[in-house]
């Protein structure tokens, strides 16, 4: 909880947290307690979502279903690296006399 920890640290230092969109302040009791609040249901949301994301991944990978991006086809890899590895060659040799 990166927000909990952040207002702790500016409250030690006696730093009040304003958020203007939200119209919170950590000035006062109410403040404090709708961070509080609004910080554990952050953390619940990113929980859940977190929960959510690995069990699809593991139904996915009982299934035999592999995720990531697909490979690249090797003709068009070699395209690709005969037209573009000249250019970043010459991009590189520039920056090293630039400095």
């Amino acid at each position: 909880m990166l927000t909990v920890h952040l207002a702790r640290g500016l409250s030690e230092k006696e730093v009040e947290f304003v958020s203007i969109q939200d119209k919170i302040t950590t000035g006062t009791a109410a403040g404090k307690a709708m961070f509080g609040i609004l910080s554990v249901l952050v953390e619940f949301e990113r929980n859940t979502i977190r929960e959510r994301t690995i069990t699809v991944l593991k139904t996915a990978h009982a299934r035999g279903r592999k995720g990531g991006r697909p490979n690249c086809r090797p003709s068009l890899r070699s395209l690709m690296l005969t037209r573009i590895y000249p250019i970043m060659y010459f991009v590189t040799k520039i920056s090293k006399r630039s400095i």
